[in-house]
């Protein structure tokens, strides 16, 4: 089994701007805000990601809060920091054992007053899915941690390069997911990598500021298909 390396991936691209020269910190202002909020994590990762940008616009870079502004996980303040053409984000990494449960951010506006966003991590559990899988039957995979209807993103990856990647998403029902053999059948026999991502989307408002907290799990297996 290899470790998943959605957190350390995405931090690491989001980052790689800082290597470069960017537009000067900015003020948020008074305006506003759009809300891009993210928690990451992953099987065998050591730490979950929480990331946290204010900005103008979907595509633009995030942007220093005015002063008396706040934003607080689980009533710590969150380090500032700025990465290139990204802009400023707030940050924090945190254990991952011990990090599944309820947690609460809390954002104050200039004003004083307090807006509260609860989200639940809970990270994805996969039962041992077998190392051999044959092309014409249904792959069922047992998962844990999901509701039932959750919606998975599920990527084969064959890493023989002799067929495309295939990447779908496909839903929880009953604790199960079913991959159909249809869909296998599209990649020849050899070794395969699983990846499995799931992302929870919460919308956010806090008094005019609106946007979304993503909350994404990710796993990884090795798979023989025969």
């Amino acid at each position: 089994m290899q470790s998943f390396r959605f957190s350390a991936l995405i931090l690491s691209l989001f980052l790689l701007a800082s290597c470069t020269d960017g537009p000067a910190e900015k003020k948020a202002g008074s305006g506003p805000l759009l809300l891009d909020w993210q928690v990451q994590g992953a099987e065998g990762q050591p730490y979950v990601t929480c990331l946290f940008q204010f900005k103008r616009s979907a595509d633009g870079p995030g942007a220093a809060l005015p002063a008396g502004t706040t934003l607080r996980l689980d009533g710590a303040d969150l380090a500032t920091d700025s990465a290139g053409h990204n802009g400023v984000y707030y940050e924090a990494l945190y254990e991952s054992e011990g990090f599944a449960g309820r947690h609460e951010l809390t954002f104050t506006d200039a004003a004083g007053s307090g807006h509260t966003v609860p989200f639940t991590y809970a990270p994805v559990t996969l039962e041992a899915a077998p190392a051999s899988i044959p092309r014409n039957a249904d792959l069922r995979l047992v998962l844990g941690g999901l509701p039932d209807s959750a919606r998975v993103m599920i990527t084969l990856i064959d890493t023989a390069f002799e067929t495309d990647d295939l990447s779908d998403e496909f839903t929880v029902r009953g604790g199960e997911l079913v991959l159909p053999a249809a869909v296998l059948s599209g990649l020849k026999p050899g070794p395969l990598v699983l990846d499995l991502a799931h992302e929870l989307r919460l919308p956010v408002q806090a008094g005019p500021h609106r946007g979304a907290l993503r909350v994404s799990y990710g796993l990884r297996r090795d798979l023989q298909l025969q």
